[in-house]
Order: structure tokens, then C-alpha cells, then sequence
């Protein structure tokens, strides 16, 4: 079953729009009401790689991006998804090696939430724009084939 390209933009657009609400939301309250300045930077970066990835949907869907620029993004994405495994990674560990038995929006183990909610929304931007980036080769090589004088090959 194929799902119509409209729906599958009306559901990149709201995912990524709640990714940009929940994560400055979160970063205020576990940074203001917590202290807990480690969620608060996952949880702003969880809201910033969702931004980036909204707009980048957007501009898909409007065809305004080149192939630099999908290449970019396509770099920043994969970039966000290396980060978020590594801090995923970094910060489970930290958890079991602190001894101290925090209550959980102070403690290590809510930044891996955050660290995965980078690696989602990154992943989103990075499928994107590859998907978009094979499309546009594809043309190219299509042009290309149809563009070449009958004498010349």
C-alpha cells in the first residue's frame, strides 16, 4: 500500500513540530526547575536537530534545495545521529557507574531520552534528504541519457 505523499508530509510536519515544542519545553523545565543542565542540553539539541529537520522537510516539499545543500543537510543529519548514539552510550554508562541514587530528573539515566530523541529526529532529517539527493541523481542520469547527441556516446 502506498501512502499519499500529502499525508506523509502532514506527518513529518506535526512529528517534527511537537520535537520542537517538547524540546524547548523540556529544556526549560530541566534546567530552570531540575538543574539538570546535561537533560537540558540534550533536551535544546533534541529542539534544534527538530527545527532543522522541519525546515528541511518544508523546503523539500517546496523544492528549493539543491544538491549541496541536500548534501548539507544529508551531513548534519548523520553527524546528529553519531552524537546522539555516542551521548546515548556515554550517559547509560555514566548512570550505572554513579553510585549515588538520585531521583530521575536529576540523575544520568533521562539524558539518553534526549540523546534519542537527537538520533530520531536526525535520522528523519538524513532519510530526507538522501531520498531526496538519489531522486535528483536519478534525473540527472536520466537527462543525461536523453541529452547525448545519437554520433557521440
Amino acid at each position: 500500500m502506498v501512502c499519499d505523499p500529502r499525508v506523509l508530509l502532514a506527518v513529518r510536519v506535526t512529528i517534527a513540530s511537537i520535537g520542537v515544542a517538547v524540546g524547548v519545553i523540556a529544556a526549560v523545565v530541566f534546567g530552570v526547575n531540575f538543574d539538570n543542565p546535561h537533560a537540558a542540553g540534550w533536551a535544546a539539541a533534541s529542539g534544534i536537530v527538530a527545527l532543522v529537520s522541519l525546515v528541511v522537510i518544508i523546503l523539500v516539499y517546496r523544492g528549493r534545495l539543491k544538491d549541496w545543500s541536500l548534501t548539507l543537510f544529508a551531513l548534519v543529519g548523520a553527524t546528529g545521529v553519531v552524537l546522539g548514539i555516542t551521548a546515548f552510550i556515554l550517559y547509560i554508562i555514566l548512570g550505572i557507574y554513579d553510585k549515588k541514587h538520585k531521583p530521575l530528573p536529576e540523575s544520568y539515566y533521562i539524558v539518553p531520552v534526549w540523546a534519542f530523541m537527537v538520533i530520531k529526529h536526525s535520522t528523519v532529517m538524513s532519510w530526507v534528504t538522501c531520498y531526496e539527493l538519489v531522486k535528483l541523481f536519478r534525473a540527472q542520469q536520466r537527462y543525461q541519457q536523453f541529452s547525448t547527441p545519437e554520433g557521440e556516446e
